[in-house]
């Protein structure tokens, strides 16, 4: 056993200096630490290290060597398809320019709309919080499994979806907005309400776009001190949602051991585990729908038409919660390996070149055109790039929501924009 833990570390070792090699390497050509593979590379060398020097010793199992050479040949994939990208497009060296701040000198005008829009979604996500409680108990119903079966379905359900990309846009307009303290405040109970769902993706997607916003143009130096704020951040909004089913449960007491035990088992359970399960789903066969990741189409075809037919995606990507150390259970995988159940090396290989095309595509193009639109789909994938670790977010509803909601709001601001300057000239 000691020995193969010693192959398992002097491989994770290699991996690490290999990931990292091609960091610096893309950091160095694209004078940026924010790309779409330093996003998507940097926390799989955070869990490689962590998991395989760290947790093994906490009875949590190894990323194994299979596992680890899954996922580098996929970022290298990534690595690859932007090298060659940049050689197509021409561009050999981004220089950071102010682009993305255009997006407020555009659009600043609209921010006491989505002031009120903000506070109408707030109101009413909460209204039914708080219906929920009176229904239901009181708070502790907030640490049950129905609380959140409540709150994704109906109006609210939809409305979330419209606060998250309102969240968004008086993030990029937040510098040149008339009423910041207003908008400050708005912000804060939008992002309450938002994260009161309990569905935790929704509120980490708003906060790391906003994230990505203010930094993707600085100098790598102040992108490093960001990235590290950013995982942070990331580290504490788990932790709020841990510490707010233990009052909910009645259990959390700041001098119990177990409280802090369990904060920090979650933590990593959600965090650290995806690489860990991939080794079981590689020695699974690609029995899976090759239509998965077309799901929510399929869905919204039957909606249209009236049939009553609705796929549930949740089977469909993973293979079920799985033991990840005592009294932990995890059903992720990562992304690379979502796509591995679907079809094999051979989809996972397609998923990948797609993915990373598309992602540098619109990193390019964002960084060195000004456009809202590639402002917002590059913010988008880089996000869904960083937390590949995590999951893929193709087959959920609410990523292609929120990009119709966001062209359709910035459309209609665009034509009333028109309007304005077609009748003052």
């Amino acid at each position: 056993m000691k020995s193969e833990i010693f192959l398992i570390q002097l491989t994770t070792v290699g991996n690490i200096l290999f990931l990292s090699l091609l960091m610096v390497a893309e950091t160095r050509r694209l004078n940026n630490l924010i790309t779409p593979f330093n996003v998507a590379a940097a926390p799989f060398i955070f869990i490689f290290l962590l998991s395989n020097f760290v947790l093994i010793h906490f009875d949590f199992p190894p990323v194994t060597i299979r596992s680890q050479l899954f996922i580098v040949g996929c970022l290298l994939v990534m690595w690859s398809v932007g090298l060659v990208l940049s050689r197509v497009i021409n561009t050999e060296r981004l220089e950071p320019a102010p682009v993305y701040f255009k997006f407020a000198e555009e659009f600043y005008k609209f921010d006491f709309f989505l002031i009120v829009l903000a506070w109408i979604v707030s109101l009413i996500t909460i209204r039914k919080m708080m219906s929920l409680f009176h229904q239901h108990g009181g708070f502790a119903f907030f640490g049950s499994e129905d609380y959140e079966k409540e709150m994704i379905v109906g109006l609210v359900a939809h409305l979330v979806q419209i606060g998250k990309v309102v969240f968004i846009l008086l993030v990029f307009i937040y510098r040149r907005v008339r009423f910041k303290k207003l908008t400050f405040l708005t912000l804060l109970v939008l992002g309450l309400a938002i994260a009161s769902v309990q569905v935790k993706y929704h509120i980490m997607f708003v906060i790391f776009i906003a994230f990505l916003f203010y930094n993707v143009e600085k100098p790598v130096k102040q992108q490093l001190k960001v990235l590290a704020g950013a995982a942070l951040t990331l580290f504490l909004i788990m932790n709020v949602f841990w510490l707010s089913l233990t009052l909910a449960w009645g259990t959390f007491d700041v001098f119990r051991k177990d409280i802090w035990e369990f904060f920090l088992k979650q933590t990593l359970n959600y965090f650290v585990t995806g690489p860990m399960v991939l080794d079981t789903w590689l020695q699974h066969p690609a029995v899976k729908p090759d239509w998965t990741m077309l799901i929510v189409f399929f869905n919204f075809l039957f909606f249209v038409t009236g049939n009553y037919l609705r796929y549930n995606v949740v089977p469909l990507v993973n293979l079920g919660f799985q033991q990840t150390a005592p009294d932990l259970y995890s059903n992720v995988g990562t992304a690379f390996g979502v796509y591995y159940l679907i079809g094999g090396i051979p989809f996972t290989l397609f998923a990948v070149l797609v993915f990373s095309a598309v992602s540098y595509f619109l990193y390019y193009k964002s960084l060195t055109k000004y456009a809202p639109y590639l402002i917002f789909f590059n913010l988008l994938f880089l996000t869904m790039g960083l937390l590949s670790f995590f999951v893929q977010y193709f087959t959920l509803l609410s990523t292609y929501q929120n990009s119709v909601i966001f062209v359709l709001l910035v459309a209609g601001f665009k034509f009333i924009n028109f309007l304005n300057r077609n009748i003052n000239s």
